[in-house]
């Protein structure tokens, strides 16, 4: 089995990256139909894992927080070099999950969740699962 990255990419419907790189790692025209991404690494002004092509093809690109994400990471980046607008972020993830904002409308399209690190969101996600496990009281 081939287990090149662009290999892993085009068989993967589900995808997440968490790396430290600073150039792209992830080429937009590996991405079909249907994939979902989830970009948790570039997390300050001088990293980036997905190429713009990436974020133009997605039909739903959603963020962690559409201020931060504009000043790090691969939204940053590509601002900057003005390969993308930052109209192309459909909506904050806090949005998707209260249902203000749409995430995906069908199986078909091509989303990413650009997620460069929310303190308040980490501590709910902590709080959740912590209840869950039993380790603290509803």
């Amino acid at each position: 089995m081939e287990t090149d990255l662009e290999s892993v990419v085009r068989a993967s419907d589900a995808l997440i990256t968490a790396t430290a790189s600073r150039e792209p790692l992830i080429k937009g025209k590996w991405l079909h139909a249907g994939q979902h991404i989830t970009a948790v690494g570039a997390d300050d002004p001088t990293k980036c894992e997905l190429d713009a092509e990436c974020l133009r093809r997605a039909d739903r690109l959603i963020a962690d927080s559409i201020e931060t994400t504009r000043k790090n990471g691969d939204v940053f980046r590509h601002l900057s070099q003005r390969t993308i607008q930052l109209e192309q972020i459909h909506g904050e993830l806090g949005s998707v999950l209260y249902g203000a904002v749409e995430g995906r409308r069908t199986e078909s399209e091509i989303t990413i969740a650009k997620l460069v690190g929310l303190g308040v969101q980490d501590l709910a996600a902590a709080e959740v699962s912590l209840t869950r496990l039993g380790l603290r009281a509803a």
